[in-house]
């Protein structure tokens, strides 16, 4: 009766033909137990450790932000037909190439986007009230309060650098506590938004929200030349995209001059520690607050994404396709 039961739900028997669903992400085991019944399991951090006759057998992969999906990895999964990106950014996966080999992407970019931008104004709040060096200094035996005067949150002015659906989130959410948000003029910003020029907000903003998607456009976004033209306004800089949207030393350098009020990093990967640590050190004295990419880690959204995975995996392996997002 199982195997009928089975073979009805287009379940593959247990060997050597049974599909197999890379997990390149940690997922809450009871949604992970409801793949066994459609596929063989396979976890790992990258493609490269997966044993090679998953790779071989591997028809979908799970994954989050941090593993990477491009050639190199493709090449390493011949059976693959879909990819499930638990969330929304696509940094990390090559979607060039996956339509080129017939790979289908399917995702939730919404789901983490409100979770986003809640990070994105509490790391701007703690910037406001110098949270970061109040909290180093007593690390070390320091207390001064007297040098940790803080200032509204309220009377901030946002710049928001991309309006995908965390963008649009922290406008949202900048909204509902009254700030004056708008968005850099760019060609995806929905008809009727706000928006600022690019040289008007590096002069005027206060704040400045990273959101954009790392690309080669991207890349050093904020270098030594933004820096310079932001300057006047002394503004704070907000950094919930990935962190090479930012070079890390002229934000020091800006820091320390006392032209940019604090800095906020949230996509710190453990790949970036190395780098990331020797820019606090010679920070310590600065107002600044890094995190460990901790923008959609809230409990109730990684529920809603690990139980959109599975199902969405089991619909795929047992012909149920839900089509791409």
């Amino acid at each position: 009766l199982l195997a009928e039961h089975r073979a009805a739900a287009g379940i593959a028997p247990a060997g050597p033909d049974r599909p197999v669903v890379a997990l390149l992400t940690p997922m809450d085991e009871a949604h992970r137990k409801a793949l066994d019944e459609v596929a063989d399991v396979a976890t790992a951090a990258e493609v490269g450790e997966l044993a090679e006759p998953d790779r071989k057998r591997c028809r979908v992969v799970v994954l989050r932000s941090g593993p990477s999906l491009a050639g190199p990895q493709l090449d390493l999964l011949p059976a693959l037909t879909d990819v499930i990106r638990s969330g929304s950014g696509m940094d990390n996966i090559d979607v060039r190439q996956l339509d080129a080999r017939g790979i289908r992407l399917h995702r939730r970019p919404e789901v983490a986007a409100d979770a986003v931008a809640e990070l994105a104004l509490t790391g701007l709040a703690a910037l406001c009230r110098q949270l970061g060096p109040g909290f180093r200094w007593l690390l070390e035996g320091i207390y001064a309060k007297h040098l940790l005067t803080g200032e509204a949150l309220t009377a901030q002015t946002l710049a928001v650098w991309g309006a995908g659906p965390v963008g649009r989130a922290v406008r949202r959410a900048a909204g509902r506590l009254g700030l004056e948000t708008a968005f850099l003029e760019h060609p995806s910003v929905p008809a009727g938004e706000p928006t600022v020029p690019r040289g008007t907000a590096l002069r005027t903003a206060s704040v400045h929200v990273l959101a954009v998607p790392l690309r080669d456009t991207t890349r050093g976004l904020v270098d030594a030349a933004w820096l310079r033209e932001a300057a006047a306004a002394r503004p704070y800089l907000v950094n919930v995209g990935r962190h090479q949207l930012v070079r890390l030393g002229p934000v020091e350098d800006a820091l320390r001059a006392g032209t940019l009020r604090g800095c906020y990093l949230d996509p710190v990967d453990e790949a970036d520690l190395p780098e990331l640590s020797g820019f606090l050190d010679r920070t310590r004295d600065c107002n600044v607050l890094v995190t460990q990419h901790q923008g959609a880690q809230r409990a109730d959204v990684r529920a809603v994404l690990d139980s959109w995975s599975v199902a969405a995996t089991v619909r795929i392996l047992t012909g149920a396709d839900p089509g791409r997002r």
